[in-house]
């Protein structure tokens, strides 16, 4: 059995719909999910956080997995409303990287 780490740091959202809301950003790695601190009052959230996802499997599966991102805002009205989310695949940012 292989192992694995995918690393994923979220650093800030811009210019999200809405005043006075309160984003919390999630990060799927295949089927691990990770939250953001949720940022009170704002729609330019800075979040600089930085999150591990081990996996316990051969290489080419780690490879298969999408990293998603979506961010949930939910205003002082009670109003939640989710992004619609970004699926990047694994394997795009390995073949982005071997050309440095």
């Amino acid at each position: 059995m292989c192992a694995g780490q995918v690393r994923v740091t979220i650093i800030q959202a811009q210019q999200l719909a809405g005043l006075d809301i309160d984003p919390v950003i999630r990060v799927d790695v295949g089927p691990e999910s990770r939250y953001t601190n949720i940022s009170k009052s704002t729609n330019c959230p800075y979040y600089n956080e930085f999150y591990v996802f081990d996996f316990h499997e051969p290489t080419a599966m780690i490879l298969d997995k999408m990293i998603t991102i979506s961010v949930t805002t939910t205003s002082t009205s009670t109003t939640t409303t989710t992004t619609a989310p970004l699926c990047l695949p694994l394997c795009l940012r390995l073949h982005y990287n071997s050309h440095y």
